[in-house]
């Protein structure tokens, strides 16, 4: 595989939506302690995508009660 860092951030999200019939990607940036970014991506049907958005907060919230979280 060749460096995906070299590649841009919004070429690596298209080709993930290329490949998938919905997907949602949520991404946060902490430079420094006193700034935050966020960036929200989604495509496929809007309710489709809150579905997933939905799935996988109650995943974390499955994970955090069986204490498998990361920090």
């Amino acid at each position: 595989m060749g460096d995906l860092s070299l590649v841009d951030l919004q070429d690596l999200i298209d080709e993930i939506h290329k490949r998938h019939d919905a997907s949602v990607i949520c991404l946060l940036k902490t430079p420094d302690k006193d700034f935050e970014s966020t960036d929200f991506h989604y495509r496929g049907g809007k309710f489709t995508c809150m579905g997933l958005a939905k799935t996988i907060s109650n995943k974390i919230l499955i994970d955090i009660e069986q204490g498998r979280v990361e920090d």
